[in-house]
């Protein structure tokens, strides 16, 4: 999925983004408050300056994520 399509289902409401394949995607600035990234795979992917708060990351595959002035704390 990208991170167009993401934020697209994102303000129509969904939060479940459970096993979803996002590799090298641009998150930058991104409210995803409560979102679910259950297993989902983020390698590379840049979360800079991005609201993740209440933001499931369990099983989430991080590895090279950049994450730098995220807003992160978990559930």
């Amino acid at each position: 999925m990208t991170a167009d399509q993401i934020r697209e289902a994102y303000a129509e409401g969904r939060r479940d983004f459970y096993y979803v394949v996002a590799d090298g995607e641009d998150f930058s600035n991104i409210d995803l408050t409560g979102a679910s990234l259950l297993g989902a795979s983020l390698v590379e992917t840049s979360f800079q300056h991005a609201q993740l708060t209440n933001v499931q990351l369990k099983m989430a595959n991080l590895t090279g994520a950049f994450l730098v002035g995220a807003g992160i704390n978990g559930i």
